[in-house]
C-alpha cells in the first residue's frame, strides 16, 4: 500500500501519517526522516517530531537519512513513514546539477518504488509548493519542476492520495478513513 500525504506547511501532514502508520497495528514503526537541521528552527520541529514519536505508544525506529534513503535498514514487511519527499529532493536535487531534472526523477522514484516494494505499507508526507502565482528563478523553476514530476508519479502510483489542509484531510484518490 502507498499513501501520498501533501499539504502546506504545518497542515498536519506528519500527524496524519503518523496515524494511518499506527492504525496499521504493526507492532514497530519505522520513520524515514529527511529533513538536515540547518538552523535554530529546524532544530526545534526536527526535535518537536522525535518528541512526539517518542510519547507514542507505538514503537518507532527512525532512520536519518536526507539522501540515498535505501541506507536506512528497514526489515521486510515494515510500515514506513517517510517525512518528507519534499526535503529529501531538495537535498538530492542540492547535490546534482540542475540542468536535466528527469534523472534525479528517476533515481528519486527508483527509491521510492524499492522501499515500497520491501515494505507492507509506505506512507509518504510532501509539501504543497504549487499555489504560489509569481515568477521564479531558474534554479527555483527547475525545483518546483522536479516536485511536480516527482508528485504526479506518485499520485499515479499511489493507492491512496490525501491533501492536508488546516488538520482537515481531504481524499483525493483511494478510499481511507
Amino acid at each position: 500500500m502507498l499513501t501520498l500525504i501533501i499539504g502546506g506547511v504545518r497542515s498536519g501532514k506528519s500527524t496524519a501519517a503518523e496515524t494511518i502508520a499506527a492504525e496499521t497495528g504493526a507492532s514497530v514503526l519505522h520513520y524515514i526522516a529527511t529533513s538536515v537541521p540547518t538552523d535554530d528552527e529546524m532544530n526545534q520541529r526536527i526535535r518537536n517530531h522525535q518528541v512526539k514519536r517518542e510519547a507514542a505508544s507505538e514503537a518507532w525506529l527512525t532512520y536519518e537519512h536526507s539522501t540515498n534513503l535505501l541506507k536506512a535498514p528497514i526489515p521486510k514487511g515494515a510500515v514506513i513513514v517517510l517525512d518528507c519527499l519534499t526535503t529529501w529532493a531538495a537535498n538530492e536535487w542540492m547535490e546534482t546539477s540542475h540542468d536535466d531534472i528527469q534523472p534525479l526523477i528517476s533515481s528519486i522514484m527508483g527509491q521510492i518504488e524499492k522501499i515500497h516494494q520491501h515494505g507492507k505499507e509506505l506512507i509518504i508526507v510532501s509539501n504543497d509548493l504549487f499555489s504560489d502565482a509569481i515568477s521564479f528563478s531558474d534554479s527555483v523553476q527547475s525545483y518546483l519542476s522536479l516536485m511536480g514530476g516527482l508528485h504526479q508519479k506518485l499520485v499515479q502510483g499511489a493507492d491512496t492520495v490525501i491533501q492536508m489542509e488546516f488538520g482537515q484531510k481531504r481524499i483525493r484518490k483511494g478510499v481511507r478513513t
